[in-house]
C-alpha cells in the first residue's frame, strides 16, 4: 500500500513538473519548439526597438497593426477578416492588465477569462483567448508576436476559427515585458 502511495505521488509530482514547464513555454504565447525558432529570429528581424505603451493611442496603433496580420492570414486560410469591437477591445485590455499579475486564462480573481466578454457587455456564444508576452528591446514586436501565436497550434486554430467574426485586441507593458490579450468570439 505505502509502495503504490509514493508512486501516486511521485505521478503526480511529475504530472505537475510538466504543467509548470508547459507554462512557462506558453508564457512567450507559442510552443516550445516555435520559442526555440523565435528567440534567434527575432533577434535577428531589425526592427528597431520600441519603447513599450500603455497610453490609448499606442493601443490603438497595435491593435491595428495587429488586426492586419490576423486578417492576413485568414484570407490566406479561406476565412473571413474579423471586426475590431469596440467593447472587445476594452475587455482585451483588461486581461492584457490582468495577465500581469497572473498568467493565465483564469482571471486573478480565480473566474475564467469568458466572464470578462460579460463584463463589457459583449453578448456571445463561443468565444476564445490568446495570450503571450516578451520582453526586451524588441517585446512590442507585433508581428514575432503573431508569428508565434500561428506556430501554436492552440493559438492557430483561435485566430483562424470562421466561426470568430469579432476581435478584441488589448496590450500592457510592465517594466520591459510587454503583454498581448486577443479575444475572439462569434459577435452574436
Amino acid at each position: 500500500m505505502k509502495k503504490i502511495v509514493a508512486v501516486k505521488w511521485k505521478l503526480l509530482a511529475a504530472v505537475f513538473i510538466f504543467a509548470a514547464l508547459t507554462a512557462v513555454c506558453l508564457r512567450s504565447g507559442g510552443a516550445l519548439a516555435a520559442e526555440k525558432r523565435s528567440r534567434n529570429e527575432f533577434a535577428r528581424t531589425g526592427y528597431a526597438a520600441r519603447k513599450p505603451a500603455d497610453n490609448d493611442s499606442s493601443k490603438v496603433n497595435h491593435a491595428a497593426e495587429l488586426l492586419n496580420l490576423i486578417n492576413a492570414a485568414r484570407r490566406k486560410s479561406g476565412a473571413s477578416d474579423l471586426k475590431l469591437d469596440e467593447a472587445m477591445g476594452r475587455a482585451a485590455n483588461r486581461r492584457a492588465s490582468e495577465i500581469k499579475t497572473k498568467y493565465s486564462h483564469e482571471r486573478p480573481d480565480g473566474r475564467s477569462f469568458h466572464t470578462v466578454f460579460a463584463e463589457f457587455g459583449f453578448p456571445m456564444r463561443a468565444g476564445a483567448e490568446n495570450i503571450g508576452w516578451r520582453s526586451g528591446p524588441s517585446s512590442t514586436d507585433l508581428e514575432a508576436f503573431n508569428k508565434a501565436f500561428m506556430e501554436s497550434p492552440g493559438h492557430r486554430k483561435n485566430m483562424l476559427n470562421p466561426e470568430y467574426s469579432s476581435v478584441g485586441l488589448g496590450f500592457s507593458n510592465d517594466g520591459d515585458k510587454f503583454y498581448v490579450a486577443e479575444l475572439f468570439a462569434d459577435g452574436s
